[in-house]
C-alpha cells in the first residue's frame, strides 16, 4: 500500500506532452518577448484609426488632450519592455556607455521640463521619449538582434502596405482623399501614407538583391511594388521625391559596377521623378519645388509661421521652450503665433527648427552631433552587415529629408521619431554585433 502511495506521489501532475508543449512554449516567449514592445508601439502607430485634429478642436487644442488607447497601449509596451530590460540589468551598462549623446539628448529633454509653460505634458511626452528608447533596446537584445528587428519592421510595414491597398480597392470611400483623390488608404492624410509607403519600400529594398527561393523573391517584389504604387497614388510630391532620391543611394551602393557607371545610373530615379513632376505642372522649377513641400509660390503661410516662430525663439534661444512645450494651446506663445499667423500650423514644418525651438541652442547641438554619430556609425554598420546597413543608411537619409517639410524628430509619439530612435539604437548595436556573435558561439 506504501509503494503504491509513493508511485503515486511521483507521478507527474501532467502527460509528458504537456510538459513537451510547455516546454518549447517557454522557448519560443524567451525569443519573442523582446519583439512583443516593439510590435504593439508600430501597430499601434500603423493601424490604429486616427482623426486629427478631432472636430471642433484645432491641433494645438489636441496637443493637451489624452487618448486612452495611445496611453493603454504604449503603458503596456513600455512595461514588457521593462520587465525584459530589468532581467537583462547587466547589459545596462554597456547602453549607456555606447549611447552617450542619445542619452545625453535625453537628459536635457528632462531637464527642459522644469521650464516648459505645461511641465505635465512635456514630461509626458519624455516618458514617451524615454519609453521609446527603451523599447528599441530590448529589441536588440540577442545575437539575432538587428537583423531580426528590422525582419518585424519589415513585416508590419508591408501589412500596413498591403492594409491601405486593400482600403482603396473595396471601400475608395474611405480610402481617397475626399478633395483631390488621391489615395490614403488607412492613414488619416494622404502625406501620411506617403510616408509609411516610402518607409516600407526602404526597409525592403535592399532585401531584394539577397532573397533567394522564387517564392520569397516574389513577396519581396510584391511589397517593393505596392509600397511605389501607393507612393505615386498619395500624390505626396515630398515623398515622391524623397523615395527617389532614396533609389538613387541604393542603386549606388547596390550595382555591382564601376563608379563612372553608377554616377550616370544612381541619378535616374530623381531625374525621371522630376521629369514626371515637370509634366504635370506648366510653371518652372520654382513652381516645382513650391509644389513639393505642398505651397504656392509665395508660400503662403509658412514663411510667416519661420519668422513668427523664430520671433519667439528669441525669448528662449540658449535653453528653448521645453520638450514638446510649445505647440499647445496651453502655451500663450503659441496662441498668440497662432493669431498672428492666422492659421493653426501645430508644427513649424521643419523638424530641426522645430527642435531649436523648443530645446534651445545647446539641446539642438546635442541633436546636431548625434546626427554626425549616427552618420558615422551607419556608414560603419555596412561593413558588418550589408544588407542591415544599407537599411539603417536608407531610413536615416528619409528622416532627414522628410524633416526639411515636416516635424518628426523629437515629435511625441510620432512615426518618425519612432523609426529614428529605432534606427540610432540598431546603428549602435550593429557595431557591436559581431563580438556579441563571437559570445554567443563561444558560450
Amino acid at each position: 500500500m506504501n509503494h503504491a502511495g509513493t508511485r503515486e506521489q511521483s507521478r507527474p501532475l501532467l502527460p509528458g506532452p504537456v510538459i513537451t508543449a510547455l516546454v518549447q512554449l517557454e522557448r519560443v516567449l524567451a525569443v519573442w518577448v523582446p519583439y512583443i514592445p516593439m510590435i504593439a508601439v508600430f501597430s499601434y502607430i500603423l493601424f490604429w484609426p486616427v482623426t486629427f485634429p478631432p472636430p471642433g478642436k484645432t491641433h494645438i487644442q489636441v496637443q493637451n488632450d489624452g487618448e486612452l488607447s495611445r496611453q493603454l497601449s504604449l503603458g503596456f509596451s513600455f512595461a514588457i519592455a521593462a520587465l525584459v530590460m530589468f532581467s537583462q540589468r547587466g547589459r545596462l551598462s554597456a547602453f549607456l556607455g555606447n549611447n552617450k549623446l542619445l542619452l545625453l539628448l535625453l537628459l536635457w529633454a528632462l531637464l527642459s521640463v522644469s521650464w516648459s509653460a505645461v511641465p505635465v505634458l512635456s514630461f509626458k511626452r519624455w516618458i514617451q521619449f524615454a519609453g521609446f528608447l527603451l523599447v528599441a533596446r530590448v529589441a536588440v537584445i540577442g545575437e539575432h538582434g538587428p537583423e531580426r528587428t528590422l525582419a518585424v519592421l519589415r513585416t508590419l510595414f508591408a501589412l500596413a502596405v498591403f492594409a491601405s491597398l486593400a482600403m482603396v480597392l473595396l471601400n475608395p470611400e474611405a480610402g481617397l482623399d475626399a478633395s483631390r483623390q488621391a489615395w490614403r488608404g488607412i492613414h488619416v492624410h494622404k502625406n501620411t501614407l506617403g510616408q509609411v509607403a516610402t518607409f516600407a519600400a526602404v526597409l525592403w529594398l535592399p532585401a531584394l538583391l539577397t532573397a533567394t527561393g522564387p517564392l520569397r523573391k516574389g513577396v519581396v517584389t510584391a511589397v517593393i511594388s505596392v509600397a511605389l504604387l501607393l507612393v505615386l497614388q498619395s500624390d505626396s510630391k515630398s515623398s515622391q521625391i524623397v523615395l527617389a532620391v532614396l533609389l538613387g543611394i541604393w542603386l549606388w551602393l547596390a550595382l555591382p559596377f564601376r563608379r563612372e557607371i553608377k554616377f550616370a545610373i544612381a541619378p535616374l530615379p530623381l531625374l525621371v521623378t522630376l521629369f514626371w513632376l515637370f509634366a504635370l505642372h506648366s510653371g518652372g522649377i520654382t513652381d516645382l519645388f513650391f509644389a513639393a513641400i505642398e505651397r504656392d509660390s509665395s508660400l503662403t503661410g509658412r514663411t510667416l509661421l519661420w519668422q513668427e516662430l523664430l520671433d519667439q525663439f528669441g525669448l528662449h534661444s540658449l535653453y528653448g521652450a521645453g520638450y514638446n512645450g510649445f505647440w499647445t494651446s496651453l502655451n500663450p506663445q503659441a496662441r498668440l503665433l497662432v493669431l498672428r499667423i492666422g492659421w493653426d500650423p501645430g508644427q513649424a514644418h521643419n523638424g530641426y527648427l522645430d527642435v531649436l525651438n523648443e530645446l534651445g541652442i545647446i539641446g539642438a547641438g546635442i541633436f546636431l552631433l548625434l546626427l554626425l554619430q549616427m552618420s558615422v556609425r551607419i556608414v560603419r554598420s555596412m561593413r558588418v552587415h550589408l544588407v542591415v546597413g544599407q537599411t539603417l543608411l536608407l531610413l536615416f537619409v528619409s528622416q532627414v529629408l522628410f524633416n526639411i517639410t515636416e516635424t518628426g524628430f523629437c515629435r511625441g509619439s510620432t512615426l518618425g521619431w519612432i523609426l529614428f530612435l529605432t534606427t540610432a539604437i540598431l546603428a549602435n548595436r550593429l557595431g557591436h554585433w559581431k563580438e556579441v556573435k563571437a559570445g554567443a558561439a563561444h558560450a
